[in-house]
């Protein structure tokens, strides 16, 4: 935020810390769909970028500083911080794993001053990738068990998925309520 203040912008996003990672992120969306949504249009597409570019930052510096994705302690902010990176990244129109390029941006920029960065370069990568890989299983099991669910439910007659069904996906599978909903 003092930076915010010094360089005059508007926000954090507006400061030279965020446009190399947002910049990195739509160029690997390009590459992988075609083409990039529009960044600055006010919506999601912009809300997903900023959020992946904070993650990105968080996430490279909980590893450098050995702060692994785990269930529970420090390790599940880690996962957490990933992980919704990963689901932003996938409402932008990304299929597979993209978020441990976008460390690497934050390792590439911030590399020189922060050396530990540099040091770790190649396991932050690998961490990050192993986390987008997993979460992707969750993901994929969590949408086909939610697709049978819907259907029982139309099946039924009903248009609603019952709560406990929603708190199981979440608790014994992983997937998130958001992306239920």
């Amino acid at each position: 935020r003092l930076v915010t203040i010094l360089q005059g912008a508007e926000t954090n996003y507006d400061t030279d810390l965020f446009p190399p990672y947002i910049r990195r992120t739509a160029e690997l969306l390009t590459e992988a769909t075609g083409g990039a949504p529009e960044y600055g249009v006010p919506g999601e597409a912009t809300v997903a970028y900023r959020v992946i570019a904070d993650h990105a930052r968080a996430a490279a510096f909980m590893v450098a500083d050995q702060v692994y994705p785990d269930n529970e302690g420090r390790g599940y902010i880690t996962r957490l911080i990933i992980r919704r990176a990963v689901r932003f990244g996938k409402l932008l129109g990304f299929k597979g794993p993209f978020m441990h390029q976008v460390c690497d941006a934050v390792v590439e920029t911030m590399g020189a001053t922060y050396p530990e960065l540099a040091t770790r370069r190649e396991l932050i990568g690998k961490v990050v990738l192993q986390e987008e890989k997993a979460f992707g299983r969750t993901f994929e099991d969590g949408r086909l068990r939610l697709e049978q669910e819907i259907k029982a439910v139309k099946d039924a007659g009903g248009d609603t998925v019952p709560g406990d069904v929603v708190f199981w996906l979440y608790d014994e599978r992983g997937f998130p309520p958001d992306l239920t909903a």
